[in-house]
């Protein structure tokens, strides 16, 4: 896909307003930038993944992603899927450098005290930011000035600003770790060997079974079986695919082994569940 990556670097910008649409193949795969990124889901549904964490997502959200941190978006590829969204991204010192410029903002710079978070808005903040965020997509750069610095007064003085309590993966364990779900995330439609994995994280077959099950509490192949059973049952709930569709969209090659797997990990078969749902 055509890259929407958004840096401001060189730009001469402080900051850039982008209304995006995905259609369910493309990717927004794991990336960083050097500054802040709001974001409101107008419409679609998928996987976030931000800093160590992995989330559903869906429209009428919104996620405040601090500088430098690790994040990316897998799109559910169910039919009808399509993901649109406003990304507001601003330079990094503009909390700091409006409470300077603007004391009666009362801007005390909480947030750029507070990077190592990121944030889910929620409530009453969710719905103001919507409306401030369309407005800026119409209006011209006087105007959108305006409302930057009324959105980020609003974000430094909100306490409506959920802490998804996501960190910084500083040791190496994670990292490595961040990288197995992230690999899961992309390819669990498609055959994924203990040894793909394994060179993947540059690592010999038994250590990395060991070091996965230390780390997460359960073999790889239960992890991705479990991936896989919850990923069925989106499909099962929310599309009209046949079991068998189901099964092989979710990287089983086998209809048997599919129900045998999803009988173990949900106590019942695909068909009865989609009629208990």
């Amino acid at each position: 896909m055509d890259s929407k990556y958004y840096c401001l670097t060189d730009t001469g910008r402080s900051f850039l307003v982008m209304h995006d649409f995905f259609i369910p193949s493309e990717e927004f795969p794991i990336h960083t930038q050097s500054d802040w990124e709001l974001v409101y889901i107008l419409r679609g549904r998928g996987t976030f993944i931000i800093g160590n964490l992995s989330q559903p997502f869906a429209e009428n959200e919104g996620f405040l992603i601090p500088p430098d941190m690790l994040h990316g978006w897998i799109f559910d590829r169910s039919p009808g899927n399509e993901v649109e969204d406003i990304c507001f991204v601003f330079k990094k010192e503009l909390f700091k450098e409006l409470s300077i410029i603007f004391p009666e903002l009362g801007m005390p710079g909480c947030l750029e005290n507070r990077r190592q978070a990121a944030f889910e808005l929620r409530g009453g903040l969710l719905n103001r930011v919507k409306r401030e965020l369309l407005e800026m997509l119409h209006a011209d750069v006087p105007e959108q000035l305006s409302i930057v610095v009324r959105l980020l007064a609003l974000l430094s003085r909100s306490d409506e600003l959920n802490s998804t309590e996501v960190s910084f993966p500083v040791k190496k364990s994670d990292k490595k770790l961040q990288q197995i779900e992230t690999y899961v995330s992309l390819n669990y439609t498609h055959n994924i060997s203990i040894d793909d994995i394994a060179t993947l994280v540059h690592m010999n077959r038994s250590s990395f079974c060991v070091f996965f099950k230390r780390a997460k509490g359960v073999s790889f192949t239960g992890y991705l079986n479990t991936y896989r059973i919850d990923m069925a049952c989106r499909l099962l709930s929310a599309t009209d695919r046949t079991v068998s569709e189901v099964a092989y969209a979710t990287g089983f090659n086998n209809l048997s082994h599919f129900c045998r797997t999803f009988l173990k990990y949900k106590g019942m078969s695909p068909s009865k569940y989609r009629r208990n749902i």
